[in-house]
């Protein structure tokens, strides 16, 4: 066997090594406060409802929201709620069944108190018997979440990280199968917890033979390209997707280099040799689209994102098959140099292009942000609304709007004192809306809280004749009613 062949088995046997170490930890989960008895499973408090002729209403996904009983179905969610929040899991279990079974469509919180629940369940069981029925009861969940709200294809991938966290040993198929029907299913949304795990397993296939470098090649640029998209695209959570690609690069690279003997790759290690070495053939040929493309990724592995060459490319690949996520990723290239104009325009392209609502809505809030940078709020404030319009349950767009009057007390007054106070007002009524969205709850009740400390006092407003909770007209380009609030 000569040396390149045996340090090509050497890579991958350190490589497994690696997945094996750390595979156990390859979703995290948070533990709930453990249940004092695990005897739920066997306790039933079926409560009878009322059969009517009244149609069933049903959430956008045709899921029925009340069941035949809507009072009963919502005094059965109240009651489990309350044993829930308390994490009294073995009283809320019973109603939380009925609204399972009655009212699907109620709450999407069914599902995550659900999960939560039987996850404590499966954390304490002492028997495998137990961890798979509770296991089987989790993946039931999935589905049915699936089916009622839509992104199966991340459920499908989360089964996967299951089964790889509690059944390693025995389910290394059923683990592929579910990572491999993410992928295809999800595409650029697919999970990017599953990327690697999945990446380590055709590793595995391609070394025990069961497929070739070329079909290799073939899986691994699939799930490249979705990492790419939400890197590009600047997805709320493209620092994991680029920490996976980045793991799956270098694995990936080095066996590439040793199957194919790429000398002249092997000498590429910074922007300036990746230029050098590409650039020569895209010279060769400007319009060689394979080319073009081999220079852009090999410019975009080494960060080359100054050169003008790199833009140059991007907008020429973008020209010729525009995507979301290239076109959002020129868009970001030109506000990072400051080329406010040009990042609009493009970022105005990848809306258009973009199907769903709220994807629109979150390049409609980085469009939002640069007027702000430019001091033009009340641009920015008509842009953030139509993100709202946009996606109606995200309270990122509000957040905003009430950054933008917070930051007016310069603009509507003298930069102290009551008229430039007063701004504080309708920007809390701003973050008391985004509070009803989770993912940015807190981020609005620090700006609350940091704000509270510059309201205007009690004994100013008694000289104006002014009393805590009076309506109250802020003029200036906010123009909104709002409530007075006194330190």
């Amino acid at each position: 066997m000569n040396t390149k062949v045996k340090w090509l088995w050497m890579l991958i046997a350190v490589m497994f090594f690696a997945y094996n170490q750390t595979a156990c930890t390859a979703q995290k989960v948070k533990k709930s406060k453990k249940d004092k008895s695990s005897t739920e499973e066997t306790t039933t408090k079926e409560t009878a409802t009322t059969v009517s002729n009244t149609p069933v209403e049903t959430n956008e996904r045709g899921c029925p929201m009340y069941g035949a009983d809507k009072n009963e179905t919502l005094k059965n969610y109240s009651l489990f709620n309350e044993y829930y929040k308390t994490g009294n899991y073995t009283e809320a279990l019973p109603y939380w069944k009925i609204v399972y079974k009655e009212a699907p469509g109620l709450r999407e919180t069914t599902y995550f108190a659900g999960e939560k629940m039987y996850r404590s369940f499966l954390d304490n069981a002492t028997t495998e018997a137990q961890k798979k029925a509770y296991l089987d009861t989790i993946f039931m969940i999935y589905d049915k979440r699936g089916e009622c709200y839509g992104k199966e294809y991340y459920y499908t991938g989360k089964k996967g990280l299951d089964l790889m966290q509690y059944f390693p040993e025995t389910t290394e198929k059923q683990q592929f199968d579910y990572f491999e029907k993410s992928i295809e299913t999800g595409g650029s949304n697919a999970p990017y917890g599953i990327l690697y795990p999945y990446f380590v397993m055709i590793m595995k296939k391609y070394n025990d033979k069961a497929l070739n470098f070329e079909q290799l090649t073939a899986k691994y640029e699939q799930i490249a390209e979705i990492a790419r998209d939400n890197i590009e695209g600047d997805s709320k959570y493209a620092s994991y997707y680029e920490e996976s690609l980045d793991k799956m690069d270098d694995y990936y690279t080095q066996l590439a280099d040793a199957v194919s003997d790429a000398n002249a790759r092997n000498s590429v290690r910074d922007c300036a040799s990746a230029k050098e070495y590409y650039g020569a053939k895209y010279r060769e040929d400007p319009n060689d689209i394979k080319a073009m493309t081999t220079l852009y990724k090999a410019m975009k592995k080494y960060k080359c994102y100054s050169d003008p060459l790199f833009l140059e490319i991007a907008n020429k690949l973008n020209n010729i098959e525009p995507t979301v996520g290239l076109t959002r990723f020129i868009a970001k290239a030109y506000a990072s140099k400051g080329d406010y104009s040009q990042a609009i325009g493009f970022y105005s392209k990848a809306i258009d292009l973009e199907g769903d609502p709220c994807n629109k809505a979150d390049i409609k809030l980085t469009i939002a942000r640069m007027y702000q940078i430019q001091k033009d709020y009340s641009k920015a404030r008509s842009v953030a609304n139509e993100a709202a319009d946009l996606c109606p349950d995200s309270g990122a767009p509000y957040l905003l709007i009430g950054e933008l009057y917070a930051a007016s007390g310069s603009l509507c007054g003298p930069g102290t004192g009551w008229d430039s106070q007063v701004v504080i007002w309708p920007a809390m009524d701003m973050w008391a809306k985004a509070k009803r969205d989770p993912d940015v709850a807190g981020k609005a009740q620090e700006l609350i809280n940091k704000y509270s400390a510059y309201l205007p006092e009690k004994k100013e407003a008694f000289l104006k004749g002014i009393s805590q909770g009076d309506s109250y007209q802020v003029g200036c380009w906010i123009g909104t009613s709002t409530t007075v609030r006194l330190k």
